[in-house]
């Protein structure tokens, strides 16, 4: 190969956007506790970290699971079945329990972010599960948006948000948090952020540079 050819072979591999991805902090987990969850919302609100073993186990036995694909064809059971996956961190409440973490990875404006969080639920019937992902300002939370899924009970299933941010917008430079808003008694795996390089659609990219047009709202008011 020549000395052109191994240029090119370079410039290639670093035009190439790697896919990272970041966990969320979690130092006890392993050993057995919740460190780097808060868990609250209620006073009954109640969490303990348990081993997977037994509640793999149980999932691959659940009729259920099987149905939709096992271990093997599940769209989720790929991202659970970690060989580092030793712990589930069980939630329970008799209304809506808030689990809280936070991450190390700080925003950058003009990347994307998809911030998912796996849960097993154990509700005994079927219910609505929010994630909330927000940028960790100094004294208040900057939101970044609410993704919002209806789980059947013993339906495992990732919760996912989306999104990016332009320069100068207040998230830029602040950490990722998250809250997982349950109700019943439901398992959390670890959650995870995925860094992905941002691919706008020519009509989208367009859109971007457009100037801003004021307008009137129904109120004659300036927009």
């Amino acid at each position: 190969m020549n000395r052109l050819s191994i240029g090119c072979l370079w410039a290639w591999l670093l035009t190439i956007v790697p896919l990272l991805a970041e966990n969320f902090p979690n130092a006890g987990f392993e050993s057995g506790n919740f460190d780097g969850w808060t868990v609250g919302g209620r006073k009954d609100a109640r969490a303990v970290v348990i081993p997977s073993g037994p509640v793999f186990e149980q999932l691959g036995q659940s009729r259920q699971f099987r149905s939709a694909g096992g271990w093997e064809g599940h769209p989720v059971a790929p991202l659970l079945d970690r060989s580092n996956n030793q712990r589930l961190l069980q939630v329970s409440s008799d209304g809506y329990i808030h689990a809280t973490t936070e991450s190390t990875v700080t925003i950058e404006a003009g990347k994307q972010y998809e911030v998912s969080v796996i849960a097993l639920s154990r509700n005994g019937g079927e219910a609505i599960y929010y994630l909330e992902v927000y940028a960790i300002g100094k004294d208040r939370r900057l939101p970044l948006g609410t993704a919002q899924y209806t789980a059947r009970s013993d339906e495992l299933f990732r919760q996912t948000l989306t999104f990016s941010v332009e320069k100068d917008h207040p998230q830029v430079g602040k950490r990722i948090g998250l809250t997982a808003r349950y109700r019943g008694r439901n398992l959390l795996d670890n959650a995870s952020i995925e860094i992905l390089p941002i691919r706008r659609s020519g009509a989208d990219a367009i859109a971007r540079h457009l100037p801003l047009v004021e307008t009137l709202d129904a109120e004659g008011k300036h927009r």
